[in-house]
């Protein structure tokens, strides 16, 4: 099939929607939607506002930051540049995991952008963590 130097390539139904105001401005509200930056917000921010804990958990619902105040300085130095470690020396059942889980859907949302290693002592417990805690979060 041969074309003349002036053929409009273009089937005429895309001519159409390419012609269209309206749908050219839909195109630009996408396009500056997928390009927007983050939010600045600490990893205990996003979890106020994006986490929500299945029902099975002890507190299904909305994550709530309040209820483990402790925890925002360590979730809120993770993700600051200025530190390079973050140690914690804590007792049992003090919401380690949860704030970890927080800062890495943190990263996975808002960024950084940088791969995500979370060791455990044993393969069946990784495994356990991605099944039932860190896959319902993404989920």
């Amino acid at each position: 099939m041969s074309y003349s130097k002036n053929a409009d390539l273009f089937d005429p139904k895309l001519r159409a929607l390419y012609q269209n105001p309206r749908v050219i401005q839909d195109c630009q509200i996408l396009a500056a939607e997928i390009l927007k930056p983050a939010p600045l917000r600490s990893a205990d921010e996003w979890a106020d506002e994006r986490r929500i804990l299945p029902p099975e958990s002890a507190e299904p619902g909305q994550w709530r930051s309040s209820r483990v105040p402790y925890m925002s300085a360590i979730c809120r130095a993770a993700v600051d540049p200025a530190y390079r470690y973050v140690v914690m020396a804590m007792g049992s059942q003090m919401s380690k995991t949860e704030s970890a889980l927080n800062i890495i859907g943190h990263r996975l949302c808002d960024g950084p952008y940088m791969p995500v290693l979370f060791i455990m002592p044993t393969e069946k417990a990784a495994r356990s963590m991605s099944n039932d805690r860190f896959q319902k979060m993404i989920d």
